[in-house]
């Protein structure tokens, strides 16, 4: 007289459970594999928007240094002719 148990957690050690028609049998198998697949892709997509929102403040913040040093630069080069021409001029007139 064999016992009685959960599904989900079947021991092997009883005859009717290495029987494949057993029910027990598939749904512990199906239900491991469910929670397999499930974690799986949960990691895989936890680890997709993780890399994803990574390399987007990545670039963000690539091209806002960069927009940074280009109008510091623009800006330096603006100012120094600006006093080049303007001691030019000064001393050129007077």
């Amino acid at each position: 007289m064999s016992t009685i148990h959960t599904i989900h957690t079947p021991r092997l050690s009883q005859s009717q459970d290495l029987n494949p028609g057993y029910y027990g049998y598939y749904y512990y198998y199906y239900y491991y594999y469910y929670y397999y697949y499930y974690y799986y892709y949960y990691c895989y997509y936890c680890c997709y928007y993780y890399y994803y929102y990574y390399y987007y403040y990545y670039y963000y913040y690539y091209y806002y240094y960069y927009y940074y040093y280009y109008y510091y630069y623009y800006y330096y080069y603006y100012y120094y002719y600006y006093y080049y021409y303007y001691y030019y001029y000064y001393y050129y007139y007077y």
